[in-house]
């Protein structure tokens, strides 16, 4: 077996994948004093985002460092990055997000939303750049878990559960008490929950590592205690969570019983979509006795305003093409609205006092439609082709890439480098080496591309399929999340061409 020999990086710029996945080589410019402080000030933002302390409004103490995190990538790399595909529909949507505004605004809060995703860009550019040890991000993950873990048993022991009080004396009654975390709202919990388990599965994938059978079954225990809170919160963005946690598994079985994992998997996170998207559509509840078992009367509430803003956005070419901005949104939305039809709706779930609310304004709880009224469905579309493009990154990287299902026992790195950089067992931890020499087997760097990848593309299609239910588009840790894949996926391809993957 010869070395590998690596591949030295560029200084000017990222070499370029075939599939339009920037390639990090060595991490080029990790070691400039800008570097370390994106570095810095990424880990700094991570620490403070589950704190969720709010300073002012929708001001958080996290969000004063967005301006730093801007200047940062303020340089030839993003730039570069900028100009290939799937990533200039970025900035080509708030290009047209900005101009549409600028067309209909007349009051200052007019620019708000736009602001809102430029700010989602910047988190993305940043931490697609962010390249922690994969023990860092694994330590981080872990007592974000844990942290949640240990609160909601907490609040169940002491039976201090906080209610989601809309849902009180409605049909939804049932549901009410559920898991906020540091957040104002269970669904924000709900969707927060896949930044930690994205950092410890990229952690994982750029370990090396390599789970052994008792490992996978130690895994899928860990998994299951550690959604408890995911299920407190009775969110349908646990879906996203939910996808990532299951393909994991669906790539870590052995090839004898994968077959058998895909056959009940994949059936089941069809199911969780359907029965979620269910409840957008009708009342569902409560639960008849005969067919079809769930409430049909009317459309689901959720419904009601969906349909007004689709009719907004339809209504003429001029809101087609650019939208109606924020005071245009306002002030058009009970002129769409019909009381009584509204009224009929929250009668199913016992909420008819809500019916003014709901015939004054209603944000869309659909991000395309949403996105569609705010700038044109020329902008929507554009934000859709950059989440769509990242996942059709990602899935030409799955085909191309071609990884080894097994190593020989010469490629292992011996007991001591059964952990990753920055992990490895020292004399004094004698113990817990021996634990991970049980659950663990050492694998050639690179080798987690097709799960990174995997990982990518179930990411995407998760966010998309819950973009149908609320604005999940500006929620910060969604982007932080895709920029993880991303970057991690980038990072793994990196290590496979510099010779991690090779054979004898």
């Amino acid at each position: 077996m010869t070395a590998p020999t690596p591949i030295k990086a560029r200084s000017d710029e990222a070499d370029l994948q075939p599939d339009g996945m920037v390639s990090r080589g060595d991490d080029h410019g990790a070691h400039s004093v800008s570097e370390r402080c994106l570095q810095a000030v990424a880990w700094a933002y991570l620490v403070l985002l589950p704190l969720d302390i709010r300073l002012h409004g929708p001001l958080f103490l996290h969000d004063l460092l967005a301006p730093i995190l801007a200047l940062l990538i303020l340089d030839r790399r993003t730039w570069t990055r900028l100009r290939r595909l799937p990533f200039c529909a970025l900035p080509a949507f708030l290009a047209v997000g900005a101009f549409a505004t600028a067309a209909h605004a007349r009051a200052p809060v007019d620019f708000y939303e736009p602001a809102i995703f430029a700010y989602m860009a910047v988190l993305f550019l940043a931490f697609v750049r962010f390249s922690p040890r994969p023990a860092h991000l694994a330590l981080y993950a872990a007592l974000v878990l844990t942290a949640m873990l240990c609160h909601s048993l907490g609040e169940i022991l002491v039976g201090m559960r906080r209610s989601y009080a809309i849902y009180e004396g409605s049909s939804l009654a049932f549901i009410a008490r559920r898991y906020f975390f540091t957040f104002e709202h269970p669904n924000l919990a709900g969707s927060f929950y896949i930044l930690p388990v994205s950092c410890l599965l990229m952690a994982y994938c750029l370990s090396g590592l390599k789970l052994k059978r008792n490992g996978v079954i130690s895994a899928a225990i860990l998994s299951l205690v550690a959604c408890i809170p995911l299920m407190l919160t009775v969110s349908r963005h646990m879906m996203i969570s939910i996808f990532s946690i299951c393909v994991f598994f669906m790539d870590e079985m052995r090839s004898s019983y994968n077959r058998y994992m895909r056959r009940i998997i994949k059936p089941f996170m069809l199911s969780i979509f359907t029965l979620f998207y269910l409840t957008i559509l009708v009342p569902f509840f409560p639960l008849k006795a005969q067919f079809p078992y769930i409430n049909v009367s009317t459309v689901g509430m959720y419904m009601t305003h969906q349909s007004i803003y689709f009719r907004m956005a339809m209504s003429s070419f001029a809101r087609f093409a650019t939208g109606l901005g924020h005071t245009g949104l306002h002030e058009t939305y009970p002129l769409f609205a019909d009381r009584s039809a509204i009224h009929a709706v929250l009668s199913q779930y016992r909420q008819e006092s809500l019916t003014d609310t709901f015939a004054t304004y209603m944000d869309a709880h659909n991000e395309y439609l949403n996105l569609a009224v705010l700038f044109g469905v020329p902008a929507m579309l554009l934000c859709v082709a950059f989440w769509v493009g990242i996942g059709w990154s990602a899935w030409r990287r799955l085909k191309l890439e071609s990884v080894p299902a097994t190593l020989d026992e010469g490629r292992l790195a011996g007991p001591d480098s059964s952990l990753p950089d920055g992990s490895r067992v020292s004399a004094a931890s004698c113990r817990l080496g021996r634990i991970a020499e049980r659950l663990f087997e050492h694998r050639v760097p690179g080798t987690h591309v097709n799960l990174a990848a995997s990982l990518t593309i179930v990411l995407v299609i998760g966010v998309l399929l819950a973009a149908l239910w609320d604005d999940i588009l500006s929620k910060r840790w969604i982007w932080i999340a895709l920029a993880l894949s991303v970057g991690c996926l980038e990072r793994c391809s990196s290590s496979s061409a510099q010779g991690g993957g090779a054979t004898e």
